[in-house]
Parts: C-alpha cells; sequence; structure tokens
C-alpha cells in the first residue's frame, strides 16, 4: 500500500525547490559546477603540458609521459568523486 506523500508546506525552502522547481533549472543548479570544475581541471592540465613541452630534450620527452599518465590516475578520482558529490545532492 502507498503511504501517503508528507505535506510539502513543512519542507524547508531549499528542499521545496529541488522538489517542485523546474527541473532543467535544478539540473543545471547541480551540473554548472561540476562542468566548471572539469573544465578547469582540463585547462591546468593543458598549460602543464604546453610548460613541459617547452623544456626538450630527453627531459621533456619524460615529462611528458609522466603528464600523461597523472592526469589518467587524476581524472579517475576526479570522476569517482563528482559521481558521489551528484548522489549525494540528488539524495
Amino acid at each position: 500500500m502507498l503511504e501517503p506523500s508528507p505535506d510539502r508546506s513543512s519542507l524547508p525552502p531549499s528542499v521545496r525547490r529541488i522538489v517542485d522547481g523546474w527541473l532543467p533549472v535544478e539540473v543545471a543548479r547541480f551540473g554548472i559546477p561540476l562542468a566548471i570544475g572539469m573544465g578547469l581541471q582540463t585547462t591546468f592540465n593543458l598549460v602543464d603540458a604546453y610548460i613541459v613541452a617547452h623544456i626538450g630534450g630527453p627531459r621533456g620527452v619524460a615529462g611528458m609521459a609522466a603528464i600523461g599518465s597523472c592526469d589518467n590516475i587524476a581524472a579517475v578520482g576526479t570522476i569517482l568523486s563528482y559521481g558521489l558529490s551528484i548522489a549525494t545532492g540528488s539524495i
């Protein structure tokens, strides 16, 4: 048997806005900060690669290999943390 839904007027305004708000706006409120964070991280990685690429020689090649490996490892942590923050925010 289905339980009746709680009275929404007793919910805090922030929760009521998420529950009753316009869906595209609420999705954007969660998604835009995450997209900005991912864009900034990508920009940091590109600037890092640009600077290391100008070293030249064997050290520059080794540095680019290290950046390529570390960026992928860091991306896994970032993806997991964003997933957890989205799940927490959704709950």
